[in-house]
């Protein structure tokens, strides 16, 4: 698609990166080019639900394989999706801190926002990195927290009163609310039809939780008018619960997108994961947001304590 000049330049690695980059324009108004990574089926599915419905001035870019290419190192502004990323790790090492503008990657940007605000390094909760991926992420952390404190880098988040995203404000950091004012009143995509939703989860994917006690709470919920909707990357889980009597219904964009249109559910139950800050925003006002707490058995061992932390604090924060 042509690019619309001067616009910021949006990276993406994600469909919630993606949605998160198109609320923003809408949200401000301004152009925005994002520059989608190539080669990811859901990016690509969500791209094409979403494309016929853009905000004035909001181009989309698939043709790029790598953040570090000569669009974004030319920009004089940009907007990212994951400073957690490799390539933006790179990219912010290969060239500084530009005009900047962060959006949320799931419930992942509050332990950015604590480090960034502690200057400590960007190292994901839950994944173990490399030397040279840590040493990127100490080096990014620093040349973006001094960014943020001189007005230079601004963040778009559904979490503004998190901790780490109030001392970054308190800093000097312009911190805005995401509230997804767009996806609400543009409802993108088919509704999902049914009265309660069960949310899938990456975390037994992830070697975080029991894939037995995912399937014992998924037997409380298991009933034949409630649907299940799996996590993009929930392959092999799926047939531990085939005999359980959900309704598996796979869905291609963001579940917040999924949702946003439905006019029948009344109740999403969930574990809680990067979605649920999104989903008490976009979800009517009677729809009841059941997220449950994460037993300790349920845990495997090393799971990384800052994970656990952030997780049990969105099931705690109603």
């Amino acid at each position: 698609m042509a690019s619309s000049g001067d616009a910021r330049v949006a990276w993406v690695e994600s469909p919630l990166q993606l949605l998160n980059a198109i609320e923003w324009a809408a949200a401000t108004g301004e152009p925005l080019d994002i520059m989608a990574r190539a080669g990811l089926v859901q990016l690509d599915r969500t791209v094409a639900a979403l494309v016929g419905h853009l905000p004035a001035g909001v181009t989309i870019d698939l043709s790029a394989g790598s953040a570090v290419n000569p669009r974004m190192r030319g920009a004089h502004s940009w907007l990212l999706g994951d400073v957690y990323s490799g390539q933006v790790k790179a990219m912010l090492a290969a060239t500084g801190v530009r005009d900047t503008v962060i959006v949320d990657d799931g419930s992942a940007a509050t332990s950015m926002a604590d480090a960034l605000a502690a200057r400590a390094a960007l190292s994901r909760p839950g994944v173990a990195e490399g030397l040279g991926h840590r040493a990127l992420g100490l080096a990014g952390s620093a040349r973006l927290a001094a960014a943020a404190r001189r007005g230079r880098v601004g963040f778009f988040t559904a979490y503004p009163d998190a901790p780490g995203f109030v001392a970054l404000a308190a800093a000097g950091a312009d911190v805005r609310r995401n509230a997804y004012a767009w996806t609400r009143a543009t409802r993108p995509v088919d509704a999902v039809y049914a009265e309660h939703v069960v949310v899938g989860t990456a975390l037994i994917a992830d070697g975080h939780v029991s894939r037995d006690a995912y399937r014992e709470w998924l037997t409380g919920h298991a009933d034949p008018s409630t649907v299940y909707i799996p996590h993009r990357r929930e392959d092999a889980e799926l047939a531990l619960i085939a005999d359980l009597g959900l309704t598996v219904l796979p869905v291609d964009v963001p579940i917040e997108i999924a949702l946003a249109g439905s006019p029948t559910v009344r109740r999403v139950s969930t574990l809680p994961s990067s979605v649920v800050a999104t989903l008490r925003v976009i979800l009517d006002p009677e729809v009841e947001l059941d997220v449950e707490v994460i037993p300790s058995r349920w845990w495997e061992p090393g799971v990384d304590p800052r994970l656990r932390a952030m997780l049990e604090a969105l099931a705690e924060d109603r």
